[in-house]
């Protein structure tokens, strides 16, 4: 492969990011500071609103910006920010919120801190603040013009190669025991599962080498639980001792993480060093924690760290942080430095204790980098050990929900990697409407083998037939059974609120709809009345819907979260609320076209679905014509009038 070929990708990863960037003056503008000025504060529920303007620039060195500047294209709504009492202190108080709405010059934001300033500081922070690092990484690699890994270079090789023609779409069935043939998506998926190409699961165990790597395994007993994994799992699992890199989807419920854990746990017994990797320091730290608590980690107590944020790492695993270790190993010299200062010694003296301080801090860090075969890093955090350490593999978590540039550079930390993901699920956020931002690094790579976790733990096989039948082919098989039903009637009950007082009104650029959210505190006091024993989540594709469900929601027995569709991925609740909101004779449904979205949505229940939608506005998209076809052939429908005489009578 020629060194065009190369560049040429890395150009098609540079691109969108700069097109990300473009409403920036410039891209170096992502680093500037600006001097912020209170016009408004007002008390709300969930704390103050606080309206602000931006009067003065400052690039990264805290210098003054000279040049005019467009205050108006600063910020976006959503966009994280994070705010700073005093530029010149460091470190200085700050706090991380997000733009809330734009007005002209006039931006607001939401804070619980009770003494903002009249005058404070912000820059940007969030996605945006990675998109910049990220692009200058890249440029980086394309400028030092180096060949990179051969298994890297044969990756792109694929990538290249693969053409949209090669995905064909497919049809929908209804049958009468809700077991449906793939339905035609709408969108131009790269993997659809009617063409996807499985490994043969029956050929890999079948293997001389594979059975005797079982028996090695089955030997160690509870310290690898190979024989607690299902048969996908196990085969997912196996294949690593090919070493070859993969691919691994997981629906919604199908033990992901297990797998994950397991995997790691086989591939450290093999002398193998092992990254591991996700979009958020959620995911990470979901698998850090699982990989702790388990049987091997007591009994082997194999080396570990997790490099990243320490502010965003789970307080009960901040130890295992390289930051805390690190403070930990120079511990003396830092009381040392502290009595300096109590002491009021001279400046001199203090200055080169505090020299001292991170030079052995940074000296631990790099050598606990170098000598350690588990790591645990976000994608963005994971490039700072790009010269320290080569790890044989890297694992990826929630790939699907990466950028295609960030994964791509931490691939480039190890000789093989495992992606493991849903396609279906929801993808990488993105502010701009870049479509190629939206593409990521797992789709692209869709001749890589690939292992489908067919089994799901989380919901009844009626709960889960609509994603199964239209997203998965039909191809996950769910043997969970329960005897929950609403109103002796079904697991899900659909309230259809067309041709009743159903409107949805805007809010900056999010939407509400308040008889919905009315409808949704009367399935709430209905559930406290009988005494509901399962947590309830409360989703929605709208913030202000959120907003508003929160400020009217009444206290109950039970533990309920309101959240938006986007926050609730990856999470699961005994009984879920979705209000889709919209509502409009133009039968607009904005970004719930975006079907995975729906998915998500659809697919976080445990026992029970309650669906509040206005089906009339609808109409026009073909997916939903086959959802809401679906719940009126096996969910409990029903109307807001007649849902009303159904918990009079009950009281």
């Amino acid at each position: 492969m020629d060194m065009n070929r190369q560049n040429k990708y890395i150009d098609s990863l540079i691109f969108p990011l700069k097109q990300e960037l473009k409403f920036l003056e410039r891209e170096d503008d992502v680093l500037n500071f600006y001097r912020a000025k209170v016009m408004k504060k007002e008390e709300s529920t969930h704390g103050d609103i606080i309206t602000f303007i931006i009067v003065q620039a400052f690039d990264h060195n805290k210098n003054p910006i000279l040049r005019k500047f467009d205050f108006e294209r600063i910020f976006k709504e959503d966009e994280s920010i994070k705010v700073l009492f005093d530029l010149k202190k460091t470190p200085s108080f700050c706090f991380q919120t997000k733009i809330l709405s734009v007005n002209e010059k006039r931006y607001t934001f939401l804070t619980i801190i009770e003494s903002l300033p009249r005058e404070f500081y912000l820059r940007l922070d969030g996605s945006i603040f990675t998109t910049y690092k990220t692009l200058q990484r890249l440029k980086k690699i394309r400028k030092d013009g180096k060949y990179l890994d051969v298994n890297i270079l044969n990756i792109i090789n694929s990538i290249e190669e693969t053409t949209r023609e090669d995905y064909q779409k497919s049809d929908y069935n209804e049958t009468e025991n809700f077991s449906s043939s793939p339905l035609k998506y709408s969108e131009d998926f790269v993997d659809i599962f009617k063409n996807l190409k499985l490994e043969d699961k029956n050929l890999i165990s079948m293997e001389k080498e594979y059975k005797d790597f079982i028996k090695k395994i089955k030997k160690l007993g509870f310290l690898i639980e190979y024989n607690k994994l299902n048969n996908s799992q196990k085969e997912s699992l196996l294949f690593s001792k090919k070493n070859k890199s993969y691919r691994i989807i997981g629906p919604p419920g199908s033990g992901k993480t297990k797998v994950v854990v397991e995997i790691v746990k086989t591939l450290l017994y093999a002398k193998k060093s092992v990254l591991v990797c996700g979009p958020s320091n959620i995911s990470v730290d979901n698998i850090l924690s699982s990989i702790i608590d388990s049987e091997y980690y007591k009994k082997i107590k194999p080396k570990l760290y997790k490099l990243g944020s320490f502010l965003k790492t789970s307080k009960t695993l901040s130890c295992y942080h390289i930051e805390s270790m690190a403070n930990e190993s120079v511990l003396p010299l830092l009381e040392k430095l502290n009595q300096a200062i109590d002491n009021k010694s001279d400046q001199k003296t203090i200055k080169a204790l505090r020299k001292k301080v991170s030079e052995k801090k940074k000296e631990f860090i790099m050598s606990t980098i170098r000598c350690t075969d588990l790591a645990f890093a976000t994608l963005f955090s994971s490039y700072k050990m790009k010269d320290n350490k080569y790890f044989d593999w890297i694992i990826i978590d929630e790939a699907c929900q990466a950028r295609e540039s960030e994964s791509f550079l931490s691939v480039l930390l190890a000789k093989k990697f495992i992606l493991v993901g849903d396609p279906y699920q929801l993808g990488p956020t993105v502010k701009s409407e870049t479509v190629e931002l939206k593409s990521t690094f797992f789709d692209r790579i869709c001749n890589t083998p690939t292992f489908f976790l067919n089994e799901q733990y989380r919901m009844s096989k009626l709960l889960i037939s609509f994603s199964n039948s239209y997203f998965y082919s039909n191809r996950i098989i769910s043997s969970k059974k329960t005897k929950f039903k609403f109103f002796n009637r079904s697991e899900i009950l659909f309230i259809d609120t067309s041709n009743h007082n159903s409107k949805e009104s805007k809010l900056n650029s999010s939407i509400k709809n308040t008889f919905e959210a009315e409808i949704t505190i009367k399935i709430i006091k209905y559930l406290e009345s009988k005494q509901n024993i399962y947590d309830v989540g409360i989703i929605t594709p709208y913030s202000q819907q959120a907003f508003l469900i929160k400020d009217i929601l009444p206290k109950v027995s039970f533990p309920i979260q309101v959240s938006t569709v986007d926050a609730f991925q990856g999470q699961e609740k005994g009984i879920i609320i979705l209000n889709f909101v919209r509502a409009n004779k133009q039968q607009e449904i904005g970004f719930l076209s975006d079907l995975k979205r729906t998915n998500v949505a659809l697919t976080r229940c445990i026992h029970g679905l309650i669906i509040v939608a206005n089906s009339a506005t609808f109409l026009q998209d073909e997916f939903y014509i086959k959802l809401f076809g679906h719940l009126h052939a096996y969910a409990y429908c029903i109307n807001p009038a007649i849902f009303d005489i159904i918990l009079f009578k009950a009281k």
